[in-house]
């Protein structure tokens, strides 16, 4: 992202055109849902310039400090159920993993172990 929105109170979503989910975050990641309050957005977009040029005459245009972001944190049944999920989705892939590396790296070394004890 290279445009955030910070607003001065939550928003209530109405929609979301994409949302992007990361595939390896270490913390949580909050795609705007509808319905859900929002304190701000982040946005990609191609040219910056442009966009900054053309909010200027909407909004007042600062750079982002850390004082503007320090309290945002989702609601507890959000931030829980998005640690859930993230826990199931670390299980898969550690299931995963263990089946496409681990399993095989087993078998060889249980291989290995026969081999070497047929060696006189």
């Amino acid at each position: 992202p290279n445009v955030a929105f910070v607003f001065n109170e939550p928003l209530r979503m109405r929609s979301v055109r994409r949302g992007t989910r990361p595939f390896a975050t270490k913390g949580p990641v909050h795609v705007p849902v509808h319905g859900r309050e929002v304190r701000g957005l982040l946005i990609k977009t191609k040219d910056p310039a442009a966009a900054e040029a053309a909010l200027r005459e909407w909004t007042t245009i600062r750079p982002l400090t850390v004082a503007d972001v320090t309290g945002f944190e989702p609601d507890p049944a959000y931030a829980r159920k998005a640690k859930r999920r993230r826990r199931a989705a670390n299980l898969w892939l550690a299931a995963t993993l263990f089946v496409l590396i681990g399993l095989p790296a087993l078998v060889e070394l249980a291989n290995r172990a026969d081999n070497s004890s047929l060696v006189p």
